[in-house]
């Protein structure tokens, strides 16, 4: 079954060419910066740098969500930026140690029953919360804009830090599913995006997402959360006796501890042994930082003078 798992997603995969684009990442991330500021903040413009940040670059908020969580409250917002063509859709992330925690005591494996399928299996909390604090909201929204004359040619962007990336997951791959994006360009990008199902998951929609990106910044402890099951080669088992062997999909960019070179790995393979999987994952600091940015904590004040993105960004709106 590992051998028949592996040609599938690979045939999925021969035709999507690894052209990751740094610059894109950094302007996504930004996105995902301003998901995580209450919606009423970001309907006033009120999220200080990531708001600054994301007007620069174009991001435009037209629809926000909030799940009303008291332990993990999350929020959606989907933006538009009309000299790309593009629709965002970006949701927050873990906002703390303690949704870390209360993430992996909920990880428990479930089917994945949103769509007919034998054999894909998801963690629960991450599943959960997308069905049931913003599936059918997010489908009658997206399905609305999609529609509109205006939106013709836009091409759809998922992207989500931490616990964002798994709902940005599930959200594009049941959009696919539901045939919503017909003849749509659709790339997810991640950022310390914890394992959201088994291999069997991402061969259901993967053929019909043109760019799936998860970067992970060199130890990020969250993008091995839950733990695969370990094979010989240093990579990750996807079949045996076990309810579920946790998985993430290609492609992974890792990042040295600098961000400042990384490495495009396996296209094929989302656990190539040589990348993040090649060294002991325990930092929450990388977690929190990608590009130099305080991901979650944009919204709240100006990062640190000298933050070097930030500036390089800065001078780039400038100079246009």
């Amino acid at each position: 079954m590992k051998i028949l798992s592996l040609a599938i997603l690979s045939v999925l995969l021969l035709s999507i060419n690894c052209k990751y684009d740094e610059e894109a990442a950094v302007e996504y991330m930004y996105a995902c910066s301003l998901a995580y500021c209450p919606p009423a903040q970001i309907t006033e413009r009120d999220c200080k740098q990531a708001t600054y940040m994301t007007e620069s670059l174009g991001f435009k908020p037209i629809f926000v969500h909030d799940n009303g969580g008291i332990i993990s409250p999350i929020f959606l917002v989907i933006l538009e930026r009309e000299h790309k063509k593009e629709l965002v859709v970006s949701f927050s992330g873990t906002k703390g140690p303690s949704e870390l925690i209360e993430e992996i005591i909920n990880s428990l494996p479930k089917k994945y029953a949103l769509h007919e399928n034998d054999d894909a299996r998801v963690f629960a909390f991450f599943y959960d919360h997308y069905v049931n604090d913003f599936k059918d909201l997010f489908l009658n929204k997206i399905s609305e804009l999609l529609s509109m004359e205006k939106y013709d040619d836009y091409k759809i962007v998922f992207t989500g830090h931490s616990l964002g990336g798994a709902l940005a997951l599930h959200a594009a791959a049941d959009g696919t599913l539901s045939n919503l994006y017909q003849n749509r360009n659709i790339s997810i990008y991640t950022y310390g995006q914890p394992r959201v199902g088994n291999r069997e998951f991402y061969n259901l929609f993967l053929e019909n997402i043109d760019d799936y990106y998860r970067l992970v910044h060199h130890k990020d402890l969250v993008a091995h959360v839950p733990p695969c099951i370990p094979d010989f080669s240093g990579g990750c088992l996807s079949d045996g006796e076990y309810p579920i062997y946790p998985s993430h999909g290609p492609t992974e960019i890792f990042y040295d501890e600098d961000m400042e070179s990384y490495t495009i790995c396996d296209d094929l393979d989302g656990e190539d042994p040589y990348c993040s999987n090649s060294i002991f994952s325990d930092s929450f600091s990388n977690h929190k930082r990608y590009f130099g940015e305080h991901v979650g904590h944009l919204y709240k004040e100006d990062p640190p003078i000298g933050s070097q993105i930030s500036q390089m960004v800065k001078e780039l709106i400038t100079s246009q």
